[in-house]
């Protein structure tokens, strides 16, 4: 909703700049809404390419992990390969808390819900989609 009154207001702003009609007092006004304008914009990619990075492990580890969950299914482990496959689990978990949190401070930056952001963005909610 912040988002719809501030486009409303600089749309105003702007005609009445286009007509020559914009006071001092709302260039200023105009000046700052572009300013916090942009600065959403700058903020919202910055959350988007938070999510992205923690959305999956690095493509070495993310390989190395299907591996072993592999052979955990064939139930051929090693002490040493559960060990690795435990924190690549816990490696993966803490992307995911870094992931969620970014994606709860963009929904509540576009009004919107968790879920809802997520099916903005096409993503699952499952961590065993990675």
């Amino acid at each position: 909703m912040k988002h719809a009154i501030r486009q409303s207001r600089l749309d105003a702003l702007c005609i009445r700049e286009t007509e020559g009609t914009l006071t001092k007092q709302e260039r200023t006004e105009l000046d700052a809404l572009f300013a916090e304008r942009d600065a959403d914009v700058n903020e919202e990619k910055q959350l988007l390419a938070k999510i992205e990075a923690n959305s999956r492990l690095p493509d070495q580890e993310q390989h190395r992990y299907w591996q072993l969950r592999r052979k955990c299914e064939d139930e051929t482990l090693t002490d040493a390969e559960l060990q690795e496959l435990q924190s690549l689990n816990h490696e993966w978990e803490a992307r995911n808390v870094k992931r969620v949190e970014a994606l709860c401070a963009l929904a509540e930056q576009r009004g919107t819900t968790l879920s809802g952001v997520m099916a903005e963005l096409g993503l699952k909610g499952s961590h065993h989609d990675f």
